[in-house]
């Protein structure tokens, strides 16, 4: 996979802006990145807070796959993330269904998969990482942590993590087309975070409480709860 890359120093959310290349005639893959976002996009229609410091980046491609199983590629995301991630940290690393990176327990990174198109053949795969800014409390629900906080701006230090991150997405890729989701799956479940413990997750219609036995094959929640397992397609996930 050969990406062409576009910089920004601020865009309104990268996302928009893969689109909006898209629609111009750019020819996907191609990842874009920016300094800062002023309009940032999370997971069920959230903010994503993003000062200048951190990772910002879409990439757009299209997949060999069927869309339906496009959410694969969020467990795909964050396998690169959690093999980047580690290199630019000693801390403790773990994968939170269904799309977040955590460091020492508190949410580093994030991953957002949307597909456009007329026949959502073009998926865009959206990374976000705190690498000098952790959101404080009075901004986000949940606790989160910066890879190396405070830190001043290094350029360099930048490229490389981008560069890594890029290659070890590339090299996941290629894992996932020769070996199918089962070798990405097991990955991810090597770093669940919480597996086998008990958690609550809230769907929209209603709120579970039950253990994290895992992920089917399809990246699907297991929850077991009184000796049965049951299935979750779209939820939020906290401790019991």
């Amino acid at each position: 996979m050969r990406l062409r890359y576009h910089h920004f120093e601020k865009l309104g959310s990268t996302q928009d802006q893969a689109r909006a290349l898209l629609d111009q005639g750019e020819a996907p893959p191609f990842l874009i990145t920016a300094d800062e976002q002023s309009a940032g996009h999370g997971r069920l229609g959230r903010t994503w807070i993003s000062p200048r410091g951190n990772f910002y980046g879409s990439l757009a491609m299209r997949p060999a796959v069927d869309p339906a199983r496009y959410g694969e590629y969020s467990f795909l995301t964050a396998a690169a993330l959690l093999s980047t991630i580690g290199k630019f940290s000693k801390g403790d690393i773990t994968l939170k269904w269904p799309n977040d990176i955590l460091l020492g327990g508190k949410k580093c990174a994030g991953v957002l998969i949307e597909s456009c198109g007329a026949k959502n053949e073009i998926l865009i795969i959206g990374m976000g990482v705190n690498l000098r800014y952790a959101p404080p409390v009075q901004e986000v629900p949940k606790p989160t942590a910066a890879l190396w906080p405070e830190a001043p701006l290094d350029v360099k230090r930048d490229k490389r993590f981008t560069k890594e991150l890029m290659k070890n997405f590339i090299a996941w890729h290629r894992r996932y087309e020769n070996r199918g989701f089962e070798v990405v799956r097991n990955e991810w479940a090597a770093y669940a975070h919480h597996l086998g413990q008990p958690i609550t997750v809230e769907t929209p219609r209603e709120r579970l409480e039950g253990v994290f036995t895992g992920i089917d094959a399809q990246g699907n929640l297991l929850l077991t709860q009184d000796g049965e397992t049951r299935k979750v397609t779209a939820a939020d996930v906290s401790l019991s």
